[in-house]
């Protein structure tokens, strides 16, 4: 019986691999262009969120002064 217990540990093991990797190798939707394409659209649309608040503050936060 105590023999049977040990080998909970490595079945536990393989199932857990073999969740992980089903999971890591799932398919991403999407064409590796469009994502690329959505990515510097959002990096766009971050950089005039951040150009419009420092306009609106009335100030130059380009970093820390001494």
């Amino acid at each position: 019986m105590s023999a049977l217990v040990w080998w909970v540990i490595p079945i536990a093991a393989t199932v857990g691999a073999v969740m992980w990797f089903s999971w890591r190798n799932q398919n991403r939707p999407g064409d590796p262009r469009q994502t690329v394409a959505q990515q510097k659209k959002f990096n766009d649309a971050m950089r005039k969120d951040s150009s419009a608040r420092r306009r609106s503050r009335g100030k130059d936060v380009s970093g820390p002064t001494s």
